[in-house]
């Protein structure tokens, strides 16, 4: 396990994120073997701390795992090493001890699995700790109760504030996490002086080696579930947080006192507890930078109503975003972004963004890309600074706008962007009438298409020459399907896992594709093209036949020009026909009733999902007609199959162009011919 200590470049970043795919792969339920999750996530954040923060400490376990590996120890024995030596270095930095009771949560025992997992943790780098936290957040999903910030609404939070950072600032998280809201101020190079609290001493230990990773200090403490209960201390001049979201209140003293600034919060829910908890630890002017859930934002309850109204006629409320949702692999909560200030006696408008479309998917998340994560921050900018234009740099991601005091009174206090956006409908020069009118052409070129497609299938004529029963014609064969082409199983999962991906590289062709027996792929997920050049086994070629084996076995696509060496996916296998087969033919005879009869009958029925191999699908019996029969069968049947793809254009071109007309025709900003105008 040699030190890499060289630049990182896109290859080091691709080689993390294979590396970390691994860690949170089968190897991580290995390791756990049945024991706590939040264990796992000990045992990673601690080898890569000690790797980079006490390499002496490294030097020793990197040769006890070889000890244990050659004597084939029992792996508790090495966990608890590994969680006495970073204990020892978190006292030196006045952090939470306990990792060592953490480790023993591991119910894994094999030492090579364990050594693997050590050996992966030697090549991640400080500037890996985010990705590592988000990765664990998938892995884990809603089944946990450990709730880190993503990354890209780390980005977001950091962004917005960061033309405010001057001097030196005092910044706070009252519910550290991960630390993750903190570190991410250390990457804007500002002067910070960051402290936090949390009640877990784990999330204590986490958020120390995170902020220690990234070269910053940090004073942690140990704070409660309701730190409004303890005597705040001013002086913060900024708070982040992602404090719990909906949690039932505790009826305390002093949520019945008068000394809640806005007004004592209903006993059911914390979320005005915690927000007026962060407005008071501000000095004056302070701000804060909070995620809450969308219902704070227009809950009806009558006391956080009244404190909400208070809040915004005292002009703590700046600024909201509605964000997408799926950015948390651990909550399906919907969430928004309040940008807070101490009280002013003279508010003047609150700014509302509602972004909820943006952001692209990886996976089963959403994340918000740079440049909508700039554009966001660059709409506040110009907000703060008085421009009135200010709201253009989000034509592509979401809207802007902002609301006086007044129309926020109007909608009763609500905060949800959408409340003074969605009658935002800008006026007829704004309308996309060139979109109309190019839909309304497209509709009118995909009837024609329609047409034509009609007039070729409905000529088709044929002919029942078997009415007597007898079996095939003398000039037919019964072949089994491998004899007629080869058959190519997709990759392993492991092997497409680690491809790394890229924009703008070769697609990867999955089940989801397949429609109709051709593929539409306008979404697929692609492979940079040096993995491309790796899986070139894997390519596709005009006139190859896609076959679904895994899942719901049995459809089929036959390749075109335009899938050109494309990659084909892990539950996917390819049909290359040999000479004097028509692929067409073959295509048809795949998706027939008797062979898919066949099929069904032998997916592998000893597992939860359907499935079947490719040894098994080669003795599918074909019947082979001469090759001048393959090819008529093969036309005849592309003109129905043209026949659908041209029904089915129409129909989501159709679709698209009413959905645009229902726009336009119930706002106002089109108008409804009369009766004598129709044709």
């Amino acid at each position: 396990m040699e030190d890499q200590l060289s630049p990182r470049g896109e290859s080091e970043t691709a080689k993390s994120e294979a590396i970390l795919t691994e860690l949170f792969g089968p190897l991580a339920h290995r390791i756990c073997g049945g024991g706590l999750q939040t264990a796992y996530i000990n045992l990673l954040v601690s080898s890569v701390f000690l790797r980079h923060r006490a390499r002496s400490s490294w030097a020793v376990v990197r040769e006890e795992v070889r000890k244990a590996v050659d004597a084939q120890s029992a792996p508790q024995d090495l966990l608890r090493m590994i969680g006495r030596w970073t204990d020892v270095v978190l006292r030196e930095h006045g952090l939470p001890l306990g990792t060592s009771a953490a480790l023993d949560e591991l119910r894994g025992n094999a030492i090579d699995d364990l050594a693997h997992v050590v050996g992966l943790c030697e090549y991640l780098k400080p500037e890996d700790y985010p990705a590592l936290l988000d990765h664990f957040g998938a892995w884990v999903g809603a089944n946990d109760g450990t709730f880190f910030t993503p990354r890209s609404v780390v980005k977001l939070i950091v962004q917005t504030m960061k033309e405010q950072l001057e001097g030196t600032i005092r910044i706070h998280d009252p519910y550290v996490r991960g630390g993750e809201l903190l570190a991410g101020t250390l990457e804007t190079g500002a002067r910070v002086e960051l402290s936090g609290s949390s009640p877990s001493d784990e999330m204590l230990r986490i958020a120390g080696m995170n902020l220690l990773l990234n070269g910053g200090e940090v004073d942690l403490s140990s704070g409660t579930t309701t730190p409004w209960n303890h005597p705040v201390t001013p002086g913060v001049d900024w708070i982040l947080a992602n404090p719990p979201f909906n949690s039932k209140g505790s009826a305390t003293a002093k949520s019945w006192k008068e000394d809640w600034i806005f007004g004592p919060p209903p006993a059911h829910n914390e979320n005005y507890a915690w927000l007026q908890h962060i407005i008071a630890s501000l000095r004056r002017p302070g701000r804060a930078t909070v995620l809450m859930p969308n219902q704070a934002a227009v809950s009806i309850d009558s006391r956080e109503q009244l404190i909400r109204r208070r809040m915004i006629q005292r002009g703590a409320v700046e600024f909201m975003v509605a964000l997408p949702r799926q950015l948390f692999t651990t909550t399906a909560i919907p969430t928004m972004i309040w940008g807070l200030r101490s009280p002013s006696a003279h508010p003047d408008s609150i700014l509302f963004m509602d972004i909820r479309r943006a952001g692209s998917k990886r996976g089963r998340q959403r994340i918000l890309t740079p440049t909508e994560i700039e554009a966001i921050s660059e709409c506040l900018r110009s907000w703060r600074a008085g421009a009135e234009d200010f709201s253009g740099v989000m034509q592509d991601i979401g809207k802007a706008t902002a609301a006086s005091i007044r129309e926020i009174e109007e909608q009763d206090y609500s905060l949800d962007p959408s409340d003074y956006l969605s009658s935002q409908l800008s006026g007829l020069a704004d309308f996309p009438i060139a979109s109309i009118t190019e839909l309304a052409d497209a509709v009118k070129l995909r009837i024609q298409e329609a047409r034509i497609a009609d007039e070729k299938s409905s000529s088709i004529v044929v002919e029942n020459l078997k009415k007597d029963g007898a079996g095939l014609h003398s000039d037919w064969n019964k072949v089994k399907l491998d004899e007629i082409c080869q058959i190519q199983a997709g990759p392993s999962h492991s092997i497409v896992k680690k491809a790394s991906r890229a924009e703008y590289g070769v697609p990867l062709i999955v089940p989801s594709n397949l429609r109709d027996r051709r593929i539409l792929a306008g979404n697929a997920e692609r492979i940079t093209v040096d993995a491309a050049r790796d899986l070139e086994r894997f390519q596709v070629k005009e006139n190859d036949i896609l076959f679904v084996r895994t899942g719901s076995v049995g459809p089929v696509a036959l390749m075109t020009e335009s899938e050109e060496r494309w990659l084909f996916g892990t539950n996917l296998m390819r049909l290359r026909c040999n000479d004097g087969v028509a692929p067409g033919y073959l295509l048809a005879f795949l998706s027939s009733d008797p062979a898919q009869r066949w099929i069904q009958a032998r997916t592998e029925s000893a597992t939860a999902i359907p499935s079947i191999s490719a040894k098994s699908l080669g003795k599918l019996p074909v019947t082979l007609p001469p090759p001048g029969e393959q090819r008529r069968v093969s036309d005849l049947l592309t003109r129905v199959d043209m026949q659908i793809a041209a029904h089915r254009n129409l129909a989501e071109t159709a679709e698209k162009w009413w959905s645009m007309l229902t726009d336009g025709l119930t706002s106002g900003l089109l108008v409804a011919p009369g009766p004598w105008d129709l044709p």
